[in-house]
């Protein structure tokens, strides 16, 4: 693949390889972000957390 705005192009190696790293980065990162607020929301008292004031 290469780019159109370059003018002998930029090869890209798109090999599967990248597409598996990338999707396993992106998960882990998906996964770990959302640790914290799930573990700070399992420590509230249910009732506090749904009243409103």
């Amino acid at each position: 693949m290469t780019s159109a705005a370059a003018g002998d192009g930029i090869f890209i190696a798109a090999r599967p390889e990248y597409f598996i790293i990338a999707i396993a980065f992106a998960l882990s990162l998906n996964f770990v972000s959302g640790l914290y607020p799930a573990y700070s929301a399992a420590r509230l008292d249910p009732v506090e957390a749904i009243g409103s004031e």
